[in-house]
């Protein structure tokens, strides 16, 4: 029986949101925390580790694409049917997800083994020892895809039936997990930057076979029963495809649009790759927090769609605008004033330190934007509506790339790519703010979706 806690339908709203946001926010925190204890310990090896592993994790930032288009169905799906109180429909959705995850993962898994010398190649990396570090590198962290693919549709399935406590949890030993084996794989067996690789393949296995076993056995499961299906329902993967392909074309070409960023980035040398890789860590503080109050938004938002209670969406939003704006400005404040600090944690290097300041500064004009901007697509997405805010940022990413091409052969040189890049960010943001007042104008409880 579902317990009341885990209803978004009823109760003290803002109770409700920090209920589920709080351990998603968590979950992004100790994440963002692993990935720079990870980045210290590559730069702990020297700059050109830490350009090998950011160049090979262009690709993992492909296959999170991928797996949205799993995620995003389950997010909208499963919080819809249970907030009409559907809870079997709900189960059908997870298990078609669960099974499409699967194969998916393991034709990516396939690609990235075939293809890594290409991949790779494509960045021009004129550092041979660099170029071989970041191939083999791709192959470790492959192999770790398929069990990050179906743990992403469990802990979707958990966050939208308003339990994200219990992913919170697995997701942690596996966090905790990967922490612990760093420095042990790199350092004590000697394995460098793929001790770090094979780190976090052990350590995604270990939440994935977790996870199954909470989605199975756990009291606080989602579903009376639950078991693997190798058939899926092809009317309900047609629904999530609908929900999740806008969502994945906008993921997958960011994704590419920022290797070409990369790739124009590498042409100014390893300082600028590696001053590049730690800042979208550090800048992951936004993101990650802003993203998770996002997930636990759109859960919000599906759940109180389903039930039809279009008021308590609204009062959900102007609380979610406010705490977001004040997120955003408190990392912005962070930035400008200890992005030198933050920047020598990870980076030894005089001039990539100094580097590292000047870039920190650009990031931090773009992190008001971001953080609101998770708030109108996650009111558009909850309530089904997943192409408007996947059209305006595919055309503002687009935008940003010649816009970054063109300023990085003026004199300005690699501050032009910059201020290309970070332009388009803050386009975006104004953008998706637009759209969601218009739409939200609209009585959108008029056609709910089945």
């Amino acid at each position: 029986m579902r317990l009341e806690k885990y209803d978004l339908t009823t109760g003290k709203i803002l109770n409700k949101l920090f209920l589920i946001a709080l351990p998603i926010m968590g979950t992004s925190f100790m994440q963002m925390a692993y990935n720079l204890i990870d980045m210290f310990w590559l730069g702990s090896i020297g700059s050109e580790a830490v350009a090998a592993a950011g160049t090979a994790g262009m690709f993992m930032w492909v296959s999170m694409s991928l797996m949205i288009l799993s995620r995003v169905g389950i997010d909208i799906g499963v919080s819809q049917n249970f907030g009409r109180g559907d809870i079997d429909t709900a189960k059908r959705y997870t298990q078609t997800a669960f099974t499409f995850s699967i194969l998916l993962g393991i034709i990516y898994l396939m690609l990235m083994l075939l293809f890594r010398v290409p991949l790779i190649g494509f960045f021009n990396i004129p550092d041979q020892e660099v170029n071989h570090a970041a191939q083999t590198f791709l192959m470790v962290i492959s192999f770790g895809v398929p069990f990050s693919f179906t743990s992403a549709v469990m802990t979707s399935t958990f966050n939208a039936s308003g339990n994200s406590r219990l992913p919170f949890i697995v997701n942690v030993i596996g966090i905790v997990m990967n922490m612990i084996l760093d420095p042990l794989l790199i350092f004590a067996l000697k394995l460098g930057i793929n001790g770090a690789g094979l780190a976090t393949v052990i350590s995604q296995f270990t939440v994935c076979i977790i996870l199954y076993l909470s989605i199975t056995k756990s009291s606080h499961r989602p579903f009376q029963s639950f078991q693997f299906k190798a058939k899926m329902e092809i009317e309900l993967l047609k629904q999530i495809l609908k929900w999740s392909i806008p969502v994945a074309l906008e993921n997958l070409l960011f994704s590419f649009l920022t290797i070409l960023i990369n790739r124009m980035v590498a042409g100014f040398g390893v300082y600028p790759m590696a001053v590049m890789r730690v800042g979208s860590q550090i800048e992951s503080i936004t993101w990650l927090i802003a993203g998770g109050y996002a997930t636990a938004l759109t859960t919000f938002i599906g759940q109180n769609y389903g039930a039809r209670k279009q008021e308590r969406i609204g009062r959900g939003m102007k609380i979610s605008f406010t705490a977001m704006s004040i997120w955003g400005v408190l990392v912005t404040l962070l930035m400008l004033f200890f992005g030198r600090f933050f920047m020598s944690i990870f980076l030894h290097e005089k001039e990539a330190i100094e580097l590292g300041a000047t870039y920190m500064i650009f990031l931090s004009v773009c992190q008001i934007s971001g953080s609101i901007e998770n708030i109108s697509s996650s009111f558009l997405r909850g309530i089904g509506k997943t192409l408007p805010p996947s059209f305006v940022s595919i055309i503002c990413n687009t935008i940003r790339v010649p816009i970054a091409y063109v300023l990085s052969i003026s004199p300005l040189g690699l501050t032009g790519l910059w201020i290309g890049f970070i332009a388009g960010a803050v386009l975006r943001g104004i953008v998706l703010v637009i759209v969601y007042l218009f739409n939200s104008k609209k009585d959108y409880l008029i056609e709910v979706s089945e």
